[in-house]
């Protein structure tokens, strides 16, 4: 697993570090290598988001055929198939784009992560380079904030006080992004879609993808 995680973390690690080249700043490198990823990955987004928006779609079609053949399971199945097919309402393509994203973002979180001071680091900066100086020398700091520092060691510093505080207001920050993304990804989601329908659809897209998943025996 290492092997795939440090064969994409080194292309996204040599970016931060060209990053840091141009505009010497660590917290502006991170922004724009996130911004960057996040664009290579918006088409599996909205490829995600499109099949999930199909699958709500076709909810009422699939309570009819779950009602017209409940003792006739085969029949179920390759009707509720052929239904997602006319539809687009592929279980991959719910299922397959988070797949693909999880490990270009964990291989993200394993470069930032290394830039502190941790035991065996999967990442280095190289030392020749500004970026690779500036955390030996304990000097790339963001908006106030000390980037190579790890949790722990932030927590150890005395006299934390307003110390901590801009890191408080950047979680603060993320928390409040990620609810709005939610908000506007469900309000995409459910466009066109009666209220009494939306829980029940996506009750439905849960069963579909579960019931075309192998069984164990």
């Amino acid at each position: 697993m290492n092997s795939i995680i440090q064969a994409i973390g080194d292309p996204i690690l040599a970016l931060l570090v060209w990053l840091y080249e141009v505009v010497p700043n660590l917290g502006f490198g991170i922004i724009v290598l996130t911004i960057v990823i996040n664009t290579l990955l918006f088409p599996l987004v909205l490829k995600q988001a499109r099949a999930t928006k199909a699958f709500q779609k076709i909810g009422p079609e699939i309570r009819k055929l779950q009602e017209k053949y409940k003792d006739d399971q085969p029949t179920l199945q390759q009707e509720m198939v052929k239904l997602q097919r006319e539809n687009g309402a592929s279980p991959g393509g719910c299922l397959l784009p988070m797949l693909v994203q999880l490990p270009i973002w964990w291989a993200l979180f394993r470069v930032l992560r290394d830039l502190g001071d941790v035991e065996e680091p999967l990442f280095v900066a190289p030392t020749n380079s500004a970026l690779g100086l500036a955390l030996s020398e304990h000097s790339a700091s963001f908006l106030g904030m000390d980037m190579t520092l790890t949790p722990s060691e932030l927590w150890s510093l005395e006299g934390l006080g307003l110390t901590i505080l801009p890191y408080l207001l950047l979680i603060l920050a993320m928390v409040g992004l990620q609810f709005f993304q939610q908000q506007v990804l469900q309000r995409y989601n459910n466009a066109g879609q009666p209220d009494r329908d939306r829980k029940s659809t996506r009750l439905n897209s849960s069963h579909v993808r579960t019931s075309r998943m192998p069984s164990s025996a």
